[in-house]
């Protein structure tokens, strides 16, 4: 506790993160992983700006579709839009 505390107080911010990893794991708290992430990840930021965009009607239908580079009917039937 008391290297922990030196850490918080050192003069020196430019080896703070450094250090603070260093303990961290000698005390460990941080580990490696051992198995390699299999999963797939899907970016969908920007589809929830979009609708969100979309439902408080700052944007149309038509300039959703066109941001999402796709054609009106698609993006209805894609996303069940009215």
């Amino acid at each position: 506790m008391g290297l922990f505390i030196y850490l918080i107080f050192r003069q020196d911010k430019k080896n703070y993160l450094k250090q603070f990893y260093i303990v961290f794991t000698q005390l460990g708290y941080i580990s490696s992983e051992s198995v390699a992430y299999e999963g797939v990840e899907h970016l969908n930021r920007f589809s929830q700006l979009l609708f969100r965009a979309l439902a408080e009607e700052f944007i149309s239908i038509s300039k959703a579709a066109s941001l999402k580079n796709q054609k009106l009917a698609v993006f209805r039937k894609e996303n069940l839009v009215i």
